[in-house]
């Protein structure tokens, strides 16, 4: 099952690097991105990322 995260660099209520890197380890290929100063809910700042066609 392909599996994608997107992840805010400025997220204050889950750490990047714990709950965010930490997947790439645990679910093969990952396609993990992230946001650049983007906060908790980064769908909301770049939906497009988020949509699959």
């Amino acid at each position: 099952m392909p599996t994608g995260i997107l992840f805010g660099t400025a997220d204050r209520v889950i750490d990047i690097r714990i709950h965010g890197q930490s997947m790439r380890s645990k679910i093969e290929k990952l396609d993990f991105e992230h946001v650049e100063g983007a906060g908790h809910m980064p769908q909301f700042v770049e939906p497009k990322r988020v949509v699959v066609s």
